[in-house]
């Protein structure tokens, strides 16, 4: 977002981590890497199966990718066959099947792809700090967002890695002391003015939030919703188009955005809604709201203070030798350990999002309250007829339903895969026999239901872009 202009813009030309930087074009990179041709099929079809398909941002992505139609068709009807054996009720305990569905909505092949690239240019500037090169020696030191400075700081020497941290502490407190003052003098309209605040807004968002890198703008209106896909529950069982949990999430993150405006318009409770993960913010800064934005990334830059404050205080607490009277005294267990882990788990307790949060929890309620609906075979009859669960909340819901349902869960499931599986192969049979791939093309394809199927839907799919 340009916060002169209140335009998005996509990435910042002003400002983006250095460590963010490596994800860019990563999406673009993977997709045409798996799908690009014969020689990854047998991999992309192996790391499909484990993930239970991709997140909805590059399962979005993919969807745009209408030329590699007929590489996703052939890798989703194999990752089909594959799946369905994992579906009877004898495999529920073997671990094959625990090791996919359990961890299937935190997996995704092209986000282990991206967090690989990030990995070894995190390691890179962990080995430059760790070589001797200070802090103050290395260029992009400053440019780099909290979240990755933590990581690149590490696996360093206690003394390294608390003169790196004091460093960049003095950074973030610069920033916000620049901030409090832009914003407290804001009043000024010149345009000198509005180009320094813009200039210092920029600079406060890289360092919270780091690059764009989420890359599609999202569509956070309200209006053009239809009254039925904001409905309960129960009214999006039988939807043919889209899961009834994709669309509660959908429905929840909108509830969680309008409280982040209501927030920022009173000044209240900004600590229970205001956003601190870099995805999060980079959603609300997307709402092109100055007002928001800039509420927004002023908490989320004095909570990242506070964190960095916390792991300061872990390592001194860590290597401070106590005195001989008391180390005598004290069991050699207690021996400085205890300090240290209690201040850790309240710094990483500190760093939870609530945006995350308060999304986990929506997540929750909706399974269960799907799980208790369930009980009543009208509720499992209007799931049948309908699009059902897509994998990813399929894996979840079945791995905490109880037998019977369960079963009957498996069962829609089964025919659902079945057919699309059917309805994949049809269209191979079609292209092979007409050599035309612009068919396999068409929105309405089979080969878009796979993506629906295996990466998620929502009434976005029908108004913009989804975001998972």
């Amino acid at each position: 977002m340009d916060f002169a202009t209140g335009t998005t813009v996509t990435p910042l030309a002003t400002c983006g981590c250095w460590v963010c930087g490596a994800r860019s074009h990563s999406d673009r990179d993977y997709i045409l890497r798996a799908f690009g041709g014969p020689n990854h099929f047998a991999a992309t079809c192996e790391a499909v199966t484990d993930a239970l398909g991709f997140c909805s941002r590059h399962g979005s992505f993919l969807a745009t990718q209408a030329q590699l139609s007929l590489e996703v068709t052939k890798v989703f009807r194999e990752v089909i066959l594959r799946v369905l054996p994992l579906l009877a009720e004898d495999q529920f305990q073997q671990e094959p099947f625990q090791r996919i569905f359990f961890s299937a909505t935190e997996s995704c092949p092209a986000c282990w792809f991206e967090e690989r690239r990030v990995a070894r240019r995190v390691g890179q500037v962990s080995r430059l700090l760790g070589s001797g090169m200070s802090s103050d020696e290395f260029t992009y030191w400053s440019d780099l967002c909290v979240v990755h400075t933590l990581a690149a700081t590490r696996e360093l020497k206690p003394e390294a890695r608390m003169a790196a941290l004091v460093h960049y502490g003095a950074t973030l407190d610069a920033s916000a002391i620049w901030l409090d003052e832009q914003l407290h003098n804001a009043v000024s309209a010149d345009v000198a003015s509005v180009s320094s605040r813009s200039a210092c807004l920029q600079h406060a968002f890289k360092l919270v939030a780091g690059e764009q890198w989420l890359g599609t703008s999202t569509s956070n209106n309200a209006e053009g919703a239809t009254a039925e896909s904001d409905g309960s529950l129960t009214h999006t069982f039988g939807h043919p188009d889209f899961c009834p949990l994709c669309n509660e999430h959908y429905w929840a993150r909108r509830r969680w955005i309008r409280a982040v405006g209501l927030a920022a318009r009173y000044r209240e409770e900004e600590w229970l809604l205001f956003p601190t993960c870099p995805a999060h913010i980079q959603v609300i800064a997307e709402l092109g709201d100055r007002g928001i934005t800039e509420a927004v990334i002023q908490h989320a830059l004095n909570v990242a203070r506070q964190a960095l404050r916390h792991e300061i205080q872990t390592i001194e607490s860590a290597t401070t030798a106590l005195p001989e009277a008391i180390r005598k005294r004290r069991p050699r267990k207690q021996w400085s350990a205890k300090p240290a882990k209690t201040r850790r788990i309240r710094a990483e307790r500190s760093m939870r999002c609530p945006g995350c949060e308060r999304l986990a929890i929506a997540q929750d309620r909706s399974i269960g309250a799907l799980l208790n609906l369930l009980r009543e075979k009208r509720h499992r009859d209007a799931l049948a007829r309908g699009h059902g669960l897509c994998m990813k909340h399929f894996a979840l819901a079945y791995v905490m339903a109880p037998r019977s349902v369960r079963a009957m869960l498996a069962e829609v499931q089964r025919h659902k895969l079945i057919a699309l599986e059917v309805a994949l192969g049809q269209w191979l049979n079609v292209a092979a026999t007409t050599r035309d791939t612009d068919s396999l093309a068409c929105p309405d394809g089979p080969w878009r239901s796979a993506l629906r199927r295996f990466c998620g839907s929502s009434p976005d799919d029908f108004i913009s872009t989804p975001y998972s």
